[in-house]
């Protein structure tokens, strides 16, 4: 076997080998970034430790999408996560302004947190539709009495 031939195969198995830890870095990468933005791994005590944490993530990301000329973040971020235990979905409003009408700054910002509504289940809809006529806000009377009509109750 020719010298030339033995190196060539190692450099092609070193660049093989190279590729692939290269790939497992990037899939590393990907499933980091999801577990980040899981809402088990965003808890938080209170809701000024989450603006800390979740404003500065989000105004890095919103930055580093502004990166190169004509470059611009999202105008709302959102976050589902936990304060004390409870669901919360954390959304932050972003400016944007340009300089010389090519590169995008972050202008302002503003965020903030909303109960996340637990999911309406087939039980919860049975349990309004049996309620008393008599307890019911009119509006939502009107509703429930059209519900009822297109189910034929």
């Amino acid at each position: 076997m020719h010298q030339f031939y033995k190196k060539d195969l190692a450099f092609q198995q070193a660049e093989a080998e190279l590729t692939q830890l290269i790939s497992q870095v990037e899939l590393k990468k990907v499933l980091i970034e999801k577990m980040v933005d899981d809402p088990e791994f965003n808890r938080f005590k209170n809701a000024d430790e989450a603006y800390d944490v979740l404003d500065d993530k989000f105004l890095d990301r919103a930055r580093e999408a502004c990166e190169g000329s004509y470059n611009i973040g999202q105008d709302v971020y959102t976050q589902e996560c936990f304060l004390n235990g409870v669901p919360y979905i954390y959304t932050m409003s972003i400016e944007y302004n340009r300089h010389d009408k090519e590169f995008y700054y972050l202008d302002g910002w503003d965020s903030s947190f909303e109960p996340k509504s637990p999911p309406i289940t087939e039980k919860d809809v049975q349990a309004l539709i049996n309620l008393p006529d008599t307890t019911l806000d009119p509006r939502f009377k009107q509703i429930l009495e059209e519900y009822r009509g297109l189910k034929g109750w």
